[in-house]
């Protein structure tokens, strides 16, 4: 059972009581498409990361939408900011680059990564640090890791 899916229900909850509108919409949007994704998925209740992956993408949708409307509806951007603070509180903390090069280090312990290699560690990080970290700079950080070994 996923106790991400029941957090935000309680957060729901309690947004109603407190007649908070933002919240109750994007909340109660929220656990229908997480809902959703499980049902589908195995026809049951969503998993902590299969949850952590809809408020990624509603948290993209979000920051595009706020690109999109810049400076020309401050009420809208307004909405989405706060938005945005709601679904921050449902995503892992991000690990920094220095972590992941950390991480990375560690896992080689002394091999001396080439291409092949460069598979393993992103399969290790996906399976140890899922959903901790942006995949396209865990990508970066491997290559230079390659490159400095390379020199």
């Amino acid at each position: 059972m996923s106790l991400l899916i029941n957090r935000i229900k309680q957060d729901q909850v309690q947004a109603r009581k407190d007649r908070k509108h933002v919240a109750i919409d994007l909340l109660t949007t929220l656990i229908g498409e997480a809902e959703a994704v499980g049902k589908s998925a195995r026809n049951g209740i969503p998993t902590d990361d299969e949850v952590v992956a809809v408020v990624k993408k509603f948290s993209k949708g979000v920051n595009e939408t706020m690109g999109y409307i810049g400076d020309t509806n401050p009420e809208a951007l307004r909405v989405l900011q706060i938005e945005l603070s709601i679904l921050n509180v449902y995503l892992p903390v991000q690990l920094t680059s220095e972590d992941i090069e950390k991480i990375l280090m560690e896992y080689l312990n002394g091999i001396i990564p080439d291409a092949k290699t460069k598979g393993a560690m992103m399969k290790f990080m996906k399976d140890n640090h899922s959903g901790k970290y942006d995949g396209k700079l865990a990508a970066e950080i491997v290559n230079s890791i390659i490159e400095k070994v390379r020199k």
